[in-house]
């Protein structure tokens, strides 16, 4: 009973909803069942057209309900009981769907109503009722014939009517429209307006129309458009956006007018005045021609146009405009009496033809393929031919047509005459502006007031230097001197020096001829060229001086060489008692005084000569640290990050000095607040195929340092360019921007690279990367130290030196140090013991310069007479790096430069015989 109830209840409960649903449906429903077709149940929205009660319709068959309800057929017929759509669902099954009907209320008013019928079947699918829904239509059936009304109306409109969606899709066109494009309504129907595009309004324009009217805006103007037939006409449109009730744009109207031949008339007269304007407005004939041309074009709506020109040197003719089918004319050029334009330049009359393809003497047939009709008008200026217009098309021209290309013609010609004059005068003028354009030196023109009536831009530059002026101005004075003073010759020669603070210019003023008292002036900036002649002097100089040092140099280092060599032989003695020990040592310590200072004549002699050396960068950059810190402000922190404890480089120490006390002044002068300078150095390793941090750095091991800075960093537009010479970021006097020049100079001499990074207010960064030097196959330096000086074991040395006193204190060093020796006093006499001497040489130890033979001709005859054997050359002059890595290539074994580092010797030689 329980489960009973509970069916009962939700039967109920769903029997209550419906009934809510059909109460509060805003549709009219009735219920009715089968087979009677009595009504069950009518909800209030049913009685909202009818009037009267709901109850009123309770019970009663389909017969009763025709009674009390009029309802009628569309074409105002009542409706039948069984025709009822109530009835034919119930007795029929039929399921009738927006079956439009009449029901008359109580007042006598029709009101339209849309109906939908169904039958109600059971799970047998027998009919046991039916169910009828209907609602008013009254206002949209009222808007529908008013809309017709409407239609009507537009039909009957004169001027062409369209109305689309909102995406342009027509919808309905009026008879005033089909006769305006010559499209059918149903070719017009469900397609877009674009059918009509001529191609004369450009996607702008029509974006600017779709702008306005998609804003609710009305659109008015003008636009081409073409026919269905491809003929163009011109149309004046109004398009009027259409809302919903609830202000939505659905649709859009748009009326257009027209107005062909009116534009054609105005074109006409607009074409007149355009040429005239265009021809008046154009300077040369390029600019002229093709305005002609397009004038015409749209004046007589032509196919082809062309404009043919007669040279008055030998009557031959040349296209040279050209449009349309006669384009592939352009630049054609044709003998006299060739062609067809030939017989309107001869007569001056026009030529006229409806049928080109008739014609005879067509000389390139395939120009008028696309045209019949052709028109070709003389160019008549001061009653000579000099040219001729070419028109053609389809259709056949008419007498005012031809009349108008006439006139157009006569206006081309005479604004041709003058164009062709203007040309001639202004390309003369063009050539002498080029002229003084080109001259490098500045030229100005005075006339008899000394007023400047033409300068070049070289000269504008230098008038505003020398006297503040401008062309136009008067010219009184030119670097603080009279003019007057200037333009007589000067007391030698026949240029007037003018200085200016730090730069010198030359002038030199000549009369002009067909100018009374006018002048021309011609002003040299030899600012360059003075220096260039300073420096060469200083340079002839400085390699005057160091000529005169390479030539003493060689004997001078020989002396000191003896003084050193018998000053530390007698240091070595038992006998010497202190006081003459310390004398001993002041004279080494002078001789070495005097050696070091010869090697500074020949560094200047040379100067950018390299001594590259072993060098440990953790050491050199200490020592620069410890310099900074006394030499940078104290506003400026500075840092050294390094965890190696050595890292060598064959390098030039004092190069390398420079470079980074050139990096450390450019940071100085970035941080005039204070800030940070840090160095560091590490060790980068790179491996075949690794990335390299800088284009074509071979793999190994390479020793980096970095130079980093806290400033306000270098814009990125510059970073291209800091290592240019002469370029610089800071303000004018405050740097050459040949710093950073000479930082990368030397780095790349070293064989290394140099990069830069930098970032706005973040300061920046220099990464130097230098080749790391290996131990194990180059020799080191060390300290003087007796106690570390390597000895011989007996081995020969042959020593070869024509200075007689050096070559006895070297062969008693080398005999202290166990070594059997050989004497030569060149390489002949080297060559001639070698010859005959039977036991193996274990090294010889020759000078460079001598007489008869050097020791690099030595070292190379030995080489060609397949007698290698190891070779070190001791010089009084600096030998280049290049010429000692030549002579390393070619198996040299090594160098010293004299006077002798003895401690270096002993160390060099006993590592070239120990290989």
């Amino acid at each position: 009973m329980t489960a009973q109830r509970e069916t009962e209840q939700a039967l109920q409960e769903t029997r209550d909803f419906l009934e809510m649903a059909l109460i509060q449906s805003p549709s009219g429903i009735l219920i009715a069942s089968a087979p009677d077709v009595t009504i069950q149940m009518a909800n209030p929205a049913a009685f909202h057209i009818r009037g009267g009660d709901p109850q009123s319709l309770t019970n009663i068959d389909v017969t009763q309900l025709t009674e009390r309800w009029q309802t009628y057929q569309p074409n105002g017929e009542p409706y039948p009981s069984h025709e009822l759509p109530l009835s034919r669902a119930i007795l029929g099954g039929e399921r009738v769907q927006d079956e439009i009907a009449i029901i008359r209320d109580e007042a006598g008013n029709d009101h339209w109503v849309s109906v939908n019928a169904a039958p109600i079947r059971n799970p047998q699918g027998e009919i046991f009722a039916g169910i009828v829904i209907f609602h008013d239509i009254t206002e949209r059936k009222q808007a529908e014939d008013e809309l017709r009304r409407q239609s009507a109306a537009l039909a009957s409109a004169a001027n062409a009517i369209i109305i689309t969606n909102i995406d342009g899709i027509i919808e309905w066109a009026n008879p005033a429209y089909t006769r305006l494009t010559g499209y059918e309504m149903e070719e017009m129907i469900g397609q877009h307006t674009r059918i009509l595009k001529s191609g004369r309004q450009t996607p702008a324009f029509y974006q600017q129309l779709w702008d306005t009217v998609l804003a609710g805006e009305m659109w008015q103007g003008e636009l081409v458009n073409r026919r269905k037939d491809g003929t163009l006409y011109s149309e004046e449109q109004t398009i009027t956006p259409l809302r919903d009730e609830n202000g939505v744009i659905t649709h859009f109207i748009a009326i257009k007018q027209d107005i062909t031949e009116r534009k054609q008339h105005q074109r006409e007269q607009e074409a007149i005045v355009a040429v005239s304007t265009a021809l008046r407005a154009a300077a040369t004939r390029a600019e002229m021609l093709p305005l002609i041309l397009v004038q015409l074009d749209a004046l007589l709506t032509a196919d082809g146009t062309a404009l043919v020109m007669v040279s008055p040197v030998d009557g031959s003719t040349t296209v040279e405009a050209a449009h349309g089918a006669f384009a592939p004319a352009l630049g054609s050029h044709r003998p006299a009496g060739e062609g067809m334009p030939h017989r309107v330049i001869v007569s001056g009359q026009p030529f006229i033809t409806a049928d080109i393809h008739q014609e005879r003497d067509v000389l390139r047939p395939e120009l008028f393929r696309q045209v019949r009709a052709v028109a070709c008008v003389p160019l008549l200026a001061q009653a000579q031919v000099i040219g001729a217009i070419w028109i053609g098309r389809q259709q056949a021209f008419t007498a005012t047509e031809i009349r108008l290309l006439t006139a157009v013609a006569d206006i081309t010609a005479n604004a041709i005459q003058r164009a062709t004059l203007y040309e001639q005068t202004r390309k003369q003028a063009e050539q002498i502006t080029q002229i003084m354009h080109s001259v490098p030196d500045g030229v100005l023109l005075l006339d008899a007031d000394h007023r400047i009536v033409l300068a070049n831009p070289p000269a504008r530059e230098y008038l505003i230097l020398l006297a503040g002026v401008r062309p136009g101005d008067t010219l009184s004075h030119l670097a603080g001197r009279p003019l007057n003073d200037l333009l007589t010759s000067p007391p030698t020669g026949r240029w007037h020096d003018l200085v200016r603070t730090d730069r010198t210019f030359e002038m030199i003023a000549s009369p002009l001829p067909d100018v009374p008292t006018g002048w021309v002036l011609v002003l040299r900036d030899v600012s360059e060229q003075r220096l260039v002649q300073r420096q060469l002097y200083e340079q002839e100089r400085l390699a005057a001086i160091g000529r005169l040092a390479a030539g003493i140099a060689h004997d001078f280092n020989n002396l000191l060489a003896i003084i050193i060599l018998y000053t530390e032989l007698v240091a070595h003695s038992d006998q010497l008692d202190e006081r003459n020990r310390e004398r001993l040592t002041t004279i080494r310590e002078q001789a070495n005084r005097a050696a070091h200072m010869v090697k500074q004549i020949l560094d200047f002699s040379r100067r950018s000569t390299l001594e590259r050396q072993p060098l440990d960068l953790v050491q050199l950059v200490n020592e620069q640290i410890e310099l900074l810190e006394r030499t940078l402000p104290v506003y400026i922190e500075l840092a050294f990050v390094c965890e190696l404890d050595e890292l060598l480089v064959l390098a030039d120490a004092t190069r390398l000095q420079q470079v980074i006390m050139n990096l450390a002044v450019n940071a100085r002068d970035v941080l005039p607040q204070g800030g940070r300078l840090t160095l560091e150095l590490s060790r980068l390793t790179l491996r075949s195929r690794q990335e390299a941090p800088v284009v074509d750095m071979s793999p190994g091991r390479w020793a980096c340092l970095r130079v980093t800075d806290t400033g306000e960093g270098i814009p990125a537009e510059h970073l291209d360019r800091i290592f240019e010479p002469f370029f610089t970021t800071k303000t004018h006097g405050k740097g050459t921007g040949l710093g950073l020049a000479q930082v990368y100079g030397i780095v790349v001499q070293h064989g290394g690279h140099i990069t830069i990074t930098s970032h706005l207010n973040e300061g920046s960064t220099f990464t130097i990367f230098l080749p790391e030097l290996m131990l194990a196959t180059d020799l080191p330096l060390t300290e003087s130290d007796d106690v570390k000086r390597p000895l011989g074991n007996g081995e020969l040395v042959l020593v070869v030196e024509d200075n007689e006193t050096l070559r006895a204190s070297l062969v008693e060093y080398l005999h202290l140090w166990h070594y059997r020796v050989l004497e030569a006093v060149n390489g002949e006499d080297a060559l001639t013991q070698l010859a005959g001497q039977a036991t193996e040489i274990d090294l010889i130890l020759c000078d460079v310069v001598m007489p008869q033979l050097g020791g690099v001709e030595l070292f190379r005859a030995l080489n060609r007479q397949e007698k290698p054997m190891p070779v070190i050359l001791m010089s009084g002059h600096s030998l280049d790096e290049e010429q000692v890595a030549g002579l390393q290539n070619e198996g040299l074994s090594g160098w010293l430069p004299k006077p002798l580092d003895m401690d270096r010797l002993a160390q060099m030689m006993a590592a070239v015989i120990a290989r």
